[in-house]
């Protein structure tokens, strides 16, 4: 069983692996693999529409791996980019840039587009 953390447990262990040298973009790299192994796993056959739902922190940096691995299996990825892409800063920046490379389009949200990112969530 995998045990459940708080936030501020996940950072502190985050900061650890970190600080014995492995670079927090090798774990973004590895958390979006892991997620996208078990949506392929649980949906091999059918491929659904993907809704990514991503922050400017570094568990947004996570969703912007999932979707460029998921866009390069074969899903119909759509991502959603609380805020502005120039507010992402650090490894959460380089995993949006790697995103944007892979051609994946990633609409930015604020107040004045809420109803479209409702509308994806819906459907």
């Amino acid at each position: 069983m995998i045990p459940l953390v708080t936030k501020d447990e996940m950072r502190a262990m985050d900061e650890e692996t970190i600080a014995r040298h492995v670079p927090g973009i090798k774990l973004m790299e590895n958390a979006g693999k892991g997620v996208r192994d078990v949506i392929v796993d649980r949906w091999k056959r059918r491929k659904p529409k993907v809704v990514v739902i991503c922050g400017k922190g570094n568990n947004g940096g996570d969703g912007f791996v999932i979707a460029r691995l998921l866009k390069r299996a074969g899903y119909r990825v759509k991502v959603f980019l609380i805020g502005k892409k120039d507010d992402v800063k650090g490894d959460a920046r380089k995993s949006l840039e790697k995103c944007l490379k892979s051609k994946q389009r990633i609409t930015e949200v604020g107040p004045d587009n809420l109803d479209d990112l409702s509308r994806e969530i819906e459907n």
